[in-house]
């Protein structure tokens, strides 16, 4: 454990540059590595640096996981919390010690239910419900996607300033 929760309070510099390194995965993939160095080489304290050396074995240079799989630039759904929800849904109607037959009936049901969604998605009948504060900062991130792609104003840098200091 590094412990740079106090420094992320009282520093504003340190805050800066961590909110920037755990904004790297909203970057365009061919800016990352790029930035990454540019940030790392802002790292002047111990604990700075020790969490610059972590990200870097164990998301910037690395086969394991580098950043082409985890780089989420310019993608609407980012998480598997809609993933998570469903499983939380579905062991709720199914418990996991029932009976193969059951857990059958129940995956049976579920994919009956995703056929009509689907229809009703195709209809524009339904459609995705989302917390208003995560539209929000949604609709500012792709804005600032937008702005990045025109290629007139935001340098990598200043995007990844920008994003950083987006609040949901």
């Amino acid at each position: 454990m590094i412990g740079l929760t106090r420094e992320y309070r009282e520093d504003g510099p340190t805050k800066e540059i961590l909110k920037e390194m755990l904004s790297l995965h909203l970057m365009p993939l061919e800016t990352i590595r790029g930035r990454f160095a540019a940030l790392s080489a802002k790292c002047t304290t111990e604990k700075l640096r020790e969490f610059a050396d972590y990200v870097e074995g164990t998301w910037i240079n690395t086969s394991f996981w580098p950043p082409e799989a985890w780089c989420v630039y310019n993608q609407r759904v980012r998480t598997n919390n809609a993933l998570e929800g469903w499983h939380c849904y579905l062991n709720s109607i199914c418990n996991s010690n029932s009976q193969l037959y059951i857990m059958i009936e129940c995956l049976h049901g579920e994919a009956r239910q995703a056929m009509r969604d689907r229809n009703l998605i195709r209809e524009n009948l339904l459609t995705e419900r989302n917390h208003a504060k995560y539209v929000r900062y949604n609709d500012k991130l792709f804005a600032l996607w937008d702005e990045y792609q025109a290629g007139e104003t935001l340098t990598p840098a200043m995007l990844l300033k920008r994003i950083a200091q987006l609040k949901v």
